[in-house]
Parts: structure tokens; C-alpha cells; sequence
């Protein structure tokens, strides 16, 4: 079980990484910049720190993946979509909700509706994969 956890989280989390690169660090910078308080040394630049970031990517796949295979008992690309983009949508929205009620991030809603969107779909096609990934490696095992 173990293996095929980490194998389909290590999947999981290069969607994430690549993806989300693609998602935030190239199509919505500019967006978001408008919907965000931009407080002196807040966010760092040019780039954030990398190792954290993956570790990032990492968790939320290994999130996923454990769920699926002790739990849900989820084997495929399309369940993953099912079950990722509950579990993404929460928690983003957890995590969003909090930092609009607690700090100065947001600006208002928009960005926040924005981000919660494209997180969703993100975390929805890295939890595809991961179901993939275990639908695949149980078959091997099996």
C-alpha cells in the first residue's frame, strides 16, 4: 500500500508543480497582482523558495492518495477528478476563507474567487492522476 501511495503522491505532485507553474506562475501572475494587497517583501521574488513549494505539491498529492486508497478505494482518472476536486475545493477554500477573514491578503473577493477556482481545477487534475497512478500500479500488484 505504502509504495503505491508515495508512487501516485510523486506523480500527483509533478502535475501540481508543472501545472501550477504554468497556472500561477505564468497565466495569473499578473491577475492576481490586482486582487492582492501587495505589502513591501510579502511575496517573494523573483520566485518563491522551490523545496518548500514541492514539499507543498507533495503533501496535497499525498493527501489525495492516501484518502483514495485506504478510503475511497479510488482506481481511476475520472473517480480522482470526482473525489480531488471535492477535497481541493475545501480545502482551498479553508485555507482562502481564513486568509480573507484573519490578514490583509485580498484585496476583496474576486481574487479570492479566482484563486479558488483555478486551485480547484488544478488540484482536480493532479488528483486524476493520482487515481490513475494507483488504478495502474493495483492492477500490477493484483
Amino acid at each position: 500500500m505504502i509504495i503505491r501511495v508515495v508512487a501516485a503522491a510523486f506523480a500527483g505532485s509533478l502535475v501540481f508543480f508543472g501545472l501550477g507553474y504554468v497556472l500561477f506562475g505564468i497565466v495569473l501572475d499578473p491577475v492576481m497582482k490586482n486582487y492582492m494587497n501587495q505589502f513591501p517583501g510579502f511575496m517573494k521574488e523573483p520566485m518563491p523558495d522551490i523545496i518548500p513549494l514541492y514539499l507543498w505539491n507533495f503533501a496535497m498529492a499525498f493527501l489525495f492518495a492516501f484518502v483514495f486508497e485506504k478510503w475511497a478505494n479510488i482506481r481511476t482518472f475520472r473517480a480522482g477528478i470526482n473525489g480531488g476536486f471535492i477535497l481541493m475545493l475545501l480545502t482551498v477554500l479553508i485555507l482562502d476563507l481564513q486568509y480573507l477573514a484573519f490578514t490583509n491578503v485580498w484585496k476583496g473577493y474576486v481574487g479570492l474567487l479566482i484563486d479558488v477556482v483555478a486551485a480547484t481545477a488544478l488540484g482536480t487534475i493532479a488528483a486524476g492522476v493520482v487515481g490513475l497512478v494507483l488504478g495502474i500500479m493495483n492492477k500490477k500488484a493484483g
